[in-house]
Formats: structure tokens, C-alpha cells, sequence
């Protein structure tokens, strides 16, 4: 991975990125440092690469032209597949963190472009930048120290940077979490014992005990990172205290079919990936207010598990149209007896007349022959005393997998 640093100060960079990990890294050809500076690029015979903003103020201002062809001369290096990323440091920009530094050690090349003085002309950044990123809610004199602290982070990320593949994997912020408390000898030091565990050579047990830390340091020193922490795994433990209610939620999380909003001891809420359907299981009312804040109600659908949350929902949104639905639950692992009488088989697209005459007020006549092309909607036949067979109604599953759209013929209920 080679890393572009556009700056006023190269020796800064260099110094900074040349010694530990990343110089010997870089020796390696793992990584590549290639600083540009920015002052070989003006067009001025003093060498200016700042002037006074238009409008007033204090302070100076980095030009947009050297900057500009300092990046032309990266960018114009060699041809590429794709466009450069160029990375712009500013508190302004979007937070820095280690998902981040994950999805950018992805990247063949980036550019890091280091503001100073007061900032930098608009008109360049407008051009040339992709993604500004802060590191912080502070300032600093400069970007460089700012993009040496991304860079370390993302190299961390790169193959056979690390001695240690693990050490960049299950360390602090891995999958939401703190790193777990580490000791080394003595096994007793000012009275402080090692953990026994870790003294006991199981490795299981040692696995276990160091999840259970970071996450109850997590939970205690970073709640804001615990919030996002497993949504999936903890959003199906707490509905599984109720799994034949919820048992839609359940299926939509394992399917992958739905975004866990957010899990907490309010409840669960969920967004259906295909539809935008909310799903809600709340603890209380109190609950239930507090997640319905967390959703946009311009022309939502809730699917409420609890009587008090259409309450919530009118009193908060307006909304007033309730409908019931019951659902049914097949425990078994076998699949369902099926009748002496009765029997299933899929139905066609010519089919579709009959389907829609019955169903036409609960679903368009488009989304049930996409149903119906796409095999998702079965018919129950029962036979009559001329030998025939007559269709008493059919059933469908939903895009999202969930068994549905039942309609029952009159005379048959």
C-alpha cells in the first residue's frame, strides 16, 4: 500500500513515519511513504504558498494552485484503474475511527493533503478532495500529525505489517469492543494477583473470561461504542425470551433481512431491508416512546408485538390505521402432516386472475404476479365427487421470507 502525504513540512512526515512498526514496514516494501511538498509547486519567486482571505480575517491562507499541481503530479505518476481517494484533514470532516481505518487499508494508494495556517482555499478542496476526515473535535496547527495518525492506524490493517497477524485483529475497538486487561510476570506485583484464568492453560476459558471484560469495559468506559456492539446477537437474545410472538423479528435478523436500529433494555426495533417496515418489541410504554423517536415516521409502516405501542404511535405520529394480525407458529422440526384431503401444490401465473379477485384490497396486482413468477405462492386443493379438484385458497411467503398473504375461500373457512 503506498500512502501520497501532500505537505508544507515533508521532514515532519518523514521523521514521524520513518522509525518502529511503520519504518520497518516501509523498508519491507509493505508500505510506501511518498511526500510531496507542496511549497515545490508554487508559481511564486518567493516561494508563497499562502495569501490573505478575501473578505477579511485572520490569519492566512493556503492557495488552491500549488496544491492543485502538487496533486496533478501524483495523480498524473502513472495510469489507474480507478480515481485517487484524497483524504482531506479537518475537524470539519467526517470522525476517524477504526471501521474506517479497515475499509481504507483496502485501498492500493491514498492521498493525504495536510492544511495549514488558517485553512485552505475552498475552490481546491471542491476539486481534488473525496474525503474529509477529522480526527478529533480539536485543532491542530497542521494536518501532518493528523495523518500520520491515520496512517499508522490503516498500515496496522495491511498483510505482514504487524509481526503478530492477531495483534492488529483483537486489539482495542475490535467489533465495537475494548481490549480486554493483559498482564505479564510477576504473577504477583504490590500485592495485585494475575487472574487465574489466564494462569489455568485453558484456552477456552481464557476466550471466554477476555470477551466478558471487553465487553463489560466497554460497556462501562465506552457506552457509545457498546450501543453498536453485536446488534444482531443481543437484539435475538432479547427476543427470544418471547420467540413465538416475535418469532417474525427472530426470522428477518437471521435472514439477514433486516437492520437492527437499535437493542437496548427498551426493547428492539428493527427496519425490514425490503419493505422499510419498522418492527418493534418494546418493554413499556416508556420504551416504546423511546424507540419511536429513533424512527422517521413520513409514511412508515410499524409492526407493533405489544397492545400499547399503536397507542404510542397515534398519540405521537398521527397514525391511526390498526390492523390485527395473528400469527401461527410451527414448532416441529418434521414437516407438517400434510391432509388426506387437502393438497398443496405451487401455483402459476395463470393463476393470477383468481389470486387477485381475492386479494386485490391487501396487494397489487404486480407484487402478486412477481409472487407468483417467482414460485412463492402455493394452492390448497381439495377434491370433489366428480373427481376434480377445486382450489379452496392459497398462501404465499413475503419478500423477505416470512410465510403470508393467506386467503381462505368463502365456503371453505
Amino acid at each position: 500500500m503506498r500512502f501520497h502525504v501532500l505537505t508544507l513540512f515533508p521532514e515532519m512526515i518523514q521523521n514521524g513515519l520513518g522509525t518502529s512498526i511503520l519504518g520497518r514496514a516501509s523498508k519491507k516494501g509493505l508500505i510506501g511513504i511518498h511526500v510531496v511538498n507542496i511549497r515545490d509547486y508554487t508559481k511564486d519567486r518567493h516561494n508563497k504558498v499562502d495569501d490573505y482571505p478575501y473578505g477579511g480575517g485572520a490569519g492566512m491562507l493556503m492557495q488552491a494552485q500549488p496544491i492543485y499541481d502538487a496533486f496533478c503530479a501524483v495523480r498524473d505518476e502513472k495510469e489507474r484503474k480507478t480515481p485517487l481517494r484524497v483524504i482531506y484533514l479537518t475537524p470539519q470532516g467526517a470522525p476517524f475511527h477504526q471501521k474506517m481505518a479497515r475499509e481504507l487499508a483496502g485501498e492500493e494508494e491514498l492521498v493525504f493533503l495536510c492544511g495549514h495556517y488558517e485553512g485552505v482555499d475552498e475552490r481546491v478542496l471542491e476539486e481534488i478532495v473525496t474525503d474529509p476526515v477529522s480526527i478529533g473535535d480539536y485543532v491542530l496547527t497542521g494536518g501532518e500529525l493528523a495523518a500520520m495518525v491515520m496512517i499508522d492506524a490503516i498500515s496496522r490493517m495491511v498483510p505482514g505489517v504487524l509481526s503478530n497477524e492477531e495483534s492488529g485483529q483483537y486489539e482495542s475497538f475490535y467489533e465495537n469492543l475494548l481490549e480486554y486487561p493483559q498482564y505479564t510476570r510477576p504473577e504477583v506485583w504490590r500485592g495485585r494477583r494475575v487472574p487465574d484464568v489466564l494462569l489455568s492453560g485453558d484456552h477456552q476459558k481464557v476466550e471466554r473470561w477476555r470477551l466478558a471484560q471487553s465487553v463489560a469495559r466497554t460497556k462501562q468506559r465506552r457506552p457509545d461504542l457498546y450501543a453498536g456492539y453485536d446488534l444482531s446477537g443481543r437484539a435475538l437474545s432479547y427476543l427470544e425470551q418471547d420467540r413465538l410472538s416475535q418469532i417474525d423479528m427472530i426470522e428477518c435478523i437471521r435472514r439477514g433481512q433486516a437492520d437492527v436500529l437499535h437493542v437496548s433494555s427498551w426493547g428492539v426495533l428493527l427496519r425490514e431491508k425490503n419493505t422499510g417496515i419498522y418492527l418493534i418489541s418494546a418493554a413499556d410504554q416508556d420504551g416504546a416512546e423511546r424507540l419511536l423517536s429513533l424512527t422517521r415516521p413520513e409514511g412508515a409502516v410499524y409492526c407493533c408485538h405489544q397492545e400499547f405501542i399503536p397507542q404510542s404511535i397515534a398519540r405521537r405520529f398521527g397514525k391511526e390505521n390498526v390492523g390485527a394480525c395473528y400469527q401461527a407458529v410451527y414448532t416441529k422440526k418434521t414437516p407438517f402432516p400434510e391432509s388426506q384431503q387437502v393438497r398443496i401444490r405451487p401455483l402459476s401465473p395463470d393463476d393470477l386472475e383468481t389470486v387477485y379477485a381475492h386479494y386485490h384490497t391487501l396487494a397489487s396486482q404486480k407484487e402478486l404476479s412477481a409472487a407468483l413468477q417467482e414460485g412463492r405462492m402455493f394452492g390448497a386443493y381439495l377434491p370433489t365427487a366428480e373427481e376434480e379438484e377445486i382450489l379452496s385458497g392459497f398462501i404465499g411467503t413475503h419478500a423477505e421470507g416470512s410465510m403470508g398473504m393467506l386467503e381462505v375461500f368463502e365456503g371453505f373457512r
